[in-house]
This record gives C-alpha cells, sequence and structure tokens, in this order.
C-alpha cells in the first residue's frame, strides 16, 4: 500500500523565458526563488517547486501543451506504478532527485487507493526557464501541490473531458478536460499517521537499504521514518530491536541485545552512516537473520526490509530470505519509490503480500507508519490472536496447509519439518511427556517402574510423573530434538496424569511441580511451551505456559476455563472433531466463538491430517482463505489482470464474490471503510474495461428474508439475481413459493442444487 491516503498531485507547468537571466552565476538562484513564490502564490504554503530535468522531456512535453490549445487546459497523467521506457524526473526540493514513470490516457480513477494521478495544467499567465548546474542547458518547472482527494482543480463545462487524439512522443494519449479557473483551489496533506506503542513482546531487527540510489536527503527521511517505528517496539520493556544498514558493506548500527534505552536507540538510527553504494539485501538478510538465529529466545522473531530498487542479485537475496523463514523469523518488505520489484519483495516475504508495503515517494512513508507497525504487532495485538493453524501430527509429509501455526509430530524427519517452516509456517512440535508410548524411538529408554496403566490409546501408558529425575533428563533429550529440527515451540501432551487412573498415588501438587519443570526445560531452550489437558490447574500454571492447547472445549462447553490464557495475551488453539460437528454447523456455531472468546478454533477429523480441515479463518470453502482489502497497491494490480482476462474471453461483466470480508474473521481488523474503499476500487477496474461490475450475487435472500435490501437497485434500473438452494427448497416449493417473488421484487430467482443443474422461474 503506498499510503493511507493517495496523494494526487497536481502540477501547474509554466512556460519558458518571461523571467529571463541575468549573469550566469545568479540566473539560476534568482529564477528558481521567483518561481517557488509564484508556487505559493498560485498553491498556497502546500506549493512546491518540482523541475524537468532533460530537455527532450521539456521539448515533448512544451509540444503537447502547445498542440492543445491556449492555457488553462487541464491534462490527466498517471503516476501509477508501471514500469516503461518512459521516465520523468523532478526534485522536491533542489538537489533531491524524486521519480515517477508512465504518463498513460485516461481520467483519474473515482477510487481514491486506485491509481495516483498528476494533473498538469498549461498556463501562459507566467513563463519561466532555469539553467542546469553546468549552465548547458534550459530546462522547464513545475509547481506542485499535494492534495489528499484525486480532484483536478475547478473546472467549467462537461465532467467527462474528450480523449485528444494527438499522442504525446513516445506515450500513451492522455485526455484532456475543459478550461480550468486560474487559481486551483488550495488542500492541506492528512497528518501523519501517529505512533501507536505495541503491547506484544517480540525481537524486530530493521534491515535499511543505504545504496547510492537513495541520496542523502531521502536517507534522513527513510532514518526518521525508522526512529519513529522504533519507539512502537521499544516501548515494551521485554522487546529488542536492532537496525543493520547496507550498502559497500553491513554494519550493525544498534545490536538486538544492546539493551540500549528508547532515546539512545532513536538517536542511533539518526546518527547511522549514509555508505552511497550497491544494494546487498541479500547480505543485508544473511546478517539479521544470525543474529536472531543467535540470540533465540521464546518470543516472535521479526525482520523488515526497506529498500528503493532492485538488490544486486535477486537470487541470493531470495535465497537468504528462504533460509530465514526456513528458522521461524517472519519477514516483511516496504519497497520506496517506482524502482523497487514487487516480484522481489514478494520473494522476500515467500509470497504473503499481507507482508509487503509499498510507498510510492519519500514523503508518503509518514502514511505508512501505522501499516507497518500494526503488521509487525497488529492492532490490539497482545500475543493471543486468535491465529490461524492447522494440527497435523498424523502426516508423515508435507502439505501446503494454510494455517501459519503447523503442529508436527516431533518424530517427523528434519527435511519434513524444515518444508513447513520454508513455506512460512511457525512449527510447533507434539511431545507426549504424560504417557509412554510403545512406538517411539527412545520407549525403550524409560525403565519399567516408571511406566503404569493404560492410557488412552492403545500402546500408551501413563507416566510416573513423580519420578523427575528419571523423566525430565529424558524428557530434555526429546526437547533438545525439537529446538535442532526448528520447532518453535512444544505441545505437550497428557500433563493432567493427577486426574487419571494411572496405576500411581499422584497428586495436584506432583502435577504442578512436574509441568512446571517440563515448561522451563522448553523455554530454556527458547522455544515457547503448550500446555494441554491440565484445565484444573489452567490459574497456577498461566505463568509458565506460553499458549494452551485444547480440543473440543466448545462440543464440551468448557473454552471459559482458558480464558485466564487468553487474557494473559497468550492464544489458545482448539481442534473441534468432525465426531461433534458438520463444516456447516462448525462454521455456524463454532467460529462466532472466536469474537466472544479469543479462541483460535479448527474442525478435523479424528486422524488429524490434511485431508480435513475448516477453519474461522477460512471463507466459506475448503482451501478459500480471506484477504487483506486494505492492501489495495498489492491485490487490484492482480484482480485487474484476471479482469483483463475475463475481459479478452468475451465477458460482459463480472460476479465479484467475497465482498464482505469486514463482516468475517478474516484475521484482519477490517473495516467498513475498509470494505468500501475496495469494492469500489473494484468496480472501477472492471468498468473501465468496458464490462458490467455485480456485486456479488444473492444466496437464498427469500429464505433469509433479506430480499428487500436489494430493492435500491431494483429501483435503480439494474437487475438482481438470486440462486436458491435445494437445501431451502423442493422444486415444488421453489415453483410454489419464491416465483410469485418475481413479480413483487423485480429480482431474478433461480433453484440449484450440487451438481448446478437449474430450475428457472417460468417467465
Amino acid at each position: 500500500m503506498k499510503s493511507l491516503y493517495f496523494a494526487a498531485l497536481i502540477t501547474l507547468l509554466l512556460d519558458s523565458s518571461a523571467l529571463g537571466q541575468s549573469d550566469e552565476d545568479s540566473a539560476f538562484s534568482g529564477i528558481w526563488s521567483a518561481v517557488i513564490q509564484d508556487c505559493i502564490d498560485t498553491f498556497g504554503t502546500g506549493g512546491h517547486l518540482v523541475s524537468i530535468e532533460t530537455e527532450e522531456e521539456a521539448v515533448g512535453i512544451n509540444e503537447w501543451l502547445e498542440r492543445r490549445g491556449s492555457g488553462g487546459s487541464t491534462f490527466w497523467t498517471s503516476g501509477q506504478y508501471v514500469i516503461t521506457n518512459q521516465e520523468y524526473v523532478w526534485a522536491a526540493s533542489f538537489g533531491s532527485p524524486l521519480t515517477y514513470t508512465a504518463w498513460l490516457e485516461g481520467q483519474p480513477s473515482p477510487f481514491p487507493n486506485g491509481r495516483t494521478r498528476i494533473a498538469l495544467v498549461h498556463t501562459n499567465q507566467f513563463s519561466a526557464g532555469w539553467s542546469s548546474v553546468d549552465d548547458t542547458e534550459t530546462l522547464r518547472y513545475i509547481c506542485e501541490v499535494n492534495t489528499t482527494s484525486i480532484t483536478a482543480p475547478p473546472v467549467t463545462g462537461s465532467s467527462s473531458p474528450p480523449t485528444s487524439t494527438t499522442p504525446l512522443p513516445t506515450t500513451t494519449t492522455p485526455t484532456t478536460t475543459t478550461p480550468t479557473t486560474t487559481t486551483p483551489t488550495t488542500t492541506t496533506l492528512p497528518p501523519p499517521d501517529p505512533v501507536v506503542p505495541c503491547t506484544s513482546t517480540l525481537d524486530l531487527i530493521v534491515v535499511l537499504d543505504s545504496s547510492g540510489s537513495i541520496g542523502l536527503d531521502n536517507y534522513q527521511t527513510v532514518k526518521s521514518f525508522v526512529a519513529n517505528l522504533s519507539t512502537a517496539f521499544t516501548s515494551h520493556p521485554e522487546t529488542r530491536f536492532g537496525l543493520i544498514v547496507y550498502s559497500e558493506g553491513v554494519e550493525t548500527v544498534i545490536d538486538l541485545t544492546s539493551g540500549q534505552s528508547t532515546d539512545e536507540i532513536v538517536q542511533a538510527i539518526l546518527s547511522a552512516r549514509y555508505h552511497a553504494g550497491p544494494t546487498p539485501t541479500d547480505r543485508g538478510i544473511a546478517v539479521a537473520a544470525e543474529s536472531l538465529r543467535n540470540n533465540t529466545r521464546a518470543k516472535p522473531q521479526h525482520l523488515i526490509v526497506i529498500t528503493d530498487g532492485i538488490s544486486n542479485q535477486p537470487d541470493k537475496t531470495k535465497e537468504e530470505a528462504d533460509a530465514a523463514r526456513g528458522h521461524g523469523i517472519m519477514l516483511y518488505a516496504l519497497g520506496i519509490t517506482e524502482f523497487v520489484s514487487e516480484m522481489e519483495l514478494l520473494d522476500i516475504t515467500g509470497g504473503d503480500v499481507g507482508k509487503v508495503f509499498l510507498a510510492g515517494n519519500w514523503d508518503d512513508l509518514v502514511y505508512l507508519m501505522k501499516s507497518v507497525s500494526e503488521a509487525l504487532c497488529p492492532e490490539g495485538e497482545d500475543g493471543s490472536g486468535p491465529f490461524s493453524f492447522d494440527y497435523l501430527i498424523g502426516v508423515d509429509r508435507f502439505y501446503n496447509t494454510p494455517g501459519d501455526y503447523v503442529f508436527l509430530d516431533l518424530d517427523l524427519s528434519q527435511a519434513i519439518i524444515s518444508q513447513y517452516a520454508a513455506a512460512g509456517r511457525t512449527v510447533m512440535c507434539y511431545v507426549n511427556v504424560g504417557a509412554w508410548e510403545e512406538w517411539r524411538l527412545d520407549a525403550g529408554n524409560f525403565p519399567p517402574e516408571v511406566i503404569g496403566s493404560d492410557a488412552l490409546y492403545p500402546g500408551e501408558k501413563w507416566l510416573d510423573i513423580r519420578q523427575t529425575d528419571v523423566l525430565i533428563p529424558l524428557m530434555r533429550q526429546r526437547f533438545m530434538a525439537a529446538e535442532r529440527k526448528g520447532c518453535k515451540g512444544v505441545d505437550t501432551d497428557n500433563l493432567n496424569g493427577f486426574e487419571a487412573q494411572t496405576g500411581f498415588s499422584l497428586t495436584a501438587e506432583d502435577q504442578l511441580v512436574y509441568n512446571r519443570e517440563i515448561a522451563a526445560e522448553i523455554k530454556n531452550l527458547g522455544m515457547l511451551a503448550g500446555l494441554k489437558n491440565d484445565h484444573s490447574q489452567v490459574s497456577e500454571l498461566v505463568g509458565n505456559f506460553d499458549f494452551a492447547v485444547v480440543q473440543n472445549c466448545s462440543a464440551t462447553n468448557n473454552c471459559a476455563v482458558l480464558g485466564t490464557f487468553i487474557s494473559s495475551g497468550k492464544p489458545v488453539f482448539d481442534i473441534e472433531s468432525t465426531d461433534e460437528y458438520t463444516e456447516t454447523t462448525f462454521l455456524r456455531n463454532v467460529c462466532p466463538l472466536v469474537e466472544e472468546t479469543g479462541i483460535s478454533f479448527i474442525l478435523k477429523n479424528d486422524e488429524m491430517t490434511q485431508a480435513f480441515l475448516v477453519s474461522c479463518f477460512d471463507a466459506l470453502y475448503p482451501g478459500e482463505k480471506w484477504l487483506d482489502i486494505r492492501q489495495t497497491d498489492v491485490l487490484l494490480p492482480l484482480m485487474r489482470q484476471r479482469f483483463m482476462a475475463a475481459e479478452r474471453k468475451g465477458c460482459k461483466g463480472v460476479d465479484t464474490d467475497n465482498l464482505n470480508g469486514f463482516e468475517a474473521q478474516t484475521g484482519f481488523p477490517l473495516t467498513a471503510e475498509d470494505q468500501l474503499l475496495y469494492n469500489r476500487g473494484i468496480s472501477a477496474e472492471i468498468k473501465n474495461l468496458r464490462m458490467l461490475a455485480g456485486l456479488k450475487m444473492i444466496t437464498n435472500c427469500s429464505a433469509t428474508n433479506n430480499c428487500a435490501v436489494f430493492g435500491t437497485f431494483i429501483s435503480s434500473g439494474k437487475p438482481v439475481f438470486d440462486i436458491k438452494s435445494t437445501d431451502e427448497y423442493t422444486e415444488t416449493t421453489f415453483l410454489r413459493n419464491v416465483c410469485p417473488l418475481v413479480e413483487e421484487t423485480g429480482i431474478s430467482f433461480i433453484l440449484k442444487n450440487k451438481p448446478f443443474l437449474c430450475r428457472v422461474c417460468n417467465f
């Protein structure tokens, strides 16, 4: 997302020569000062001077404007992120280069988060030119003002300007509007995003590009951004912050374990040296990842790369990023200017569009503060989730599960566990610490005197947890194996033997002592300790464990007992069984509990394999996951490609599904306003391709008694299509009860079954 406020740029193009030039030494500064003042006089204090940097560009634009008639005409172009051969370079202040590309045709998109548009206004009221630094070229001025809405200066005449037929050399044809007034309306920029303290504990390293393409002034800007960002995290006493700067070499400006205060960290960031060399992003990631690996603890590890271009060795950058994610490090990427490669940023994040951010220019960084800080520490995030996850202790190979957290059996091979980690999953390893299992490789290491009665499953027997001198060393070996394999947490099973018929006289106190020792062993190895089964001692153990795992708490109506974990900022993962719920009843009855309880729920079959998974973070069907619709800079170009394919195939309209994510458990804090902006952007993209845009066809509106809400479409002369389900109607009841609604509502109804055979109302 380039900005939360996609600022439009309104520019006043001034003709050359009228200001004249005196002697060569004073001409530059005098002319520059005069036109700066004109910008302020024209646009107010928000006006600032920019310039076209080459004579070829100046001549091309000059001829283009002159062919279009007298002064006062407005010509819309685009600052959209598109790589073309046309590059126009300006300076926001002298010596501080900023670039944009692609002069494209078309009026401004009505969608604020769509294409950033630029209006060139040709006027004869002033004319100006200035010499380049070496006095060899006479160049052109552009006076510019940023606005918070995509609107042209006030115009008269038609609101739909005709398209000009005379092209700008080597570019597509812009469109023209009717004449503007001589003085555009003055607007002010929106305030920068506030810095919101993060209440989560994590390790965060910023990997900052210090290459020559940035420039000293912009480097100061991005350092200020990083300094402000750091204060959102360093205010938490247990969060650790680091800064790596890379170019000619890789410099550790702030060591992750330095223990510096917030003020000391800010000062160190602002004092970071500018290197002005190449862009070895791979080396920056490698050094940061090594620091995180060498200083691991039972906290999330985040790494964010901030860059303004393409790395020198993209393949190596991807390789280092993959390796870092393989160690459980969460990678994010922030690209500034249109010269970054979105593909490379996605390579850094492992294809996760939710972890990629785009700023169209350096000044837009201040509007990304909230988005970036929320991604690293989501708003209201206290570590409790809810999180998407999958419970796969029954698998024997890699599956591309949609869960961010994956629970696997410890005995899986290193190679398979590493595949999950490399795919960006946080791996939690299952270890049965309360019962002996005859199939385990180390089963022979347990002496007979610690093995008791049969437990829940065949071949499983309870352990005498009082004998910690025997059991703890054995469990420590398992936990060390988990740590070597890359597990970030341990799912400890059967921690409630004192409540079972174990064959031993176990007490509640025995269980507390053993459970606390188990948690300490896991955390000493830098992993998260998970509590399973011992729900009656949650209040005594919540301080020792980092998360809880429970089965069927909804079906047994005992989810509330785990509220102590949630209120302590620690997640609870619940696995509901297909013995208790169907997919439909799970989505209807269990998923609403996510918001009520904060617990992360999934539905699994008894085998705990990938063969079946329903998650409350899924959309309506298996294999679907909600999108973060706030990230329009990522999603709209992807959707545009789909819409273009639809247009090429002859589609006359697009049925856009799932345009109501703000009402669902998506895993993102979406608002109704987010949804409106995205939906309008989707509609604009479709209509720009001259197709009809559909706002999701209704399903069973008569069965749910909500047909009336779509009356606005009917009264506006727009059709509404409703699909009835054979789950609700037979053919007879459909024809008898639904078809009469055609005349009453104006809606078009059909009846569909699962194979999509159809019965249509007889018109």
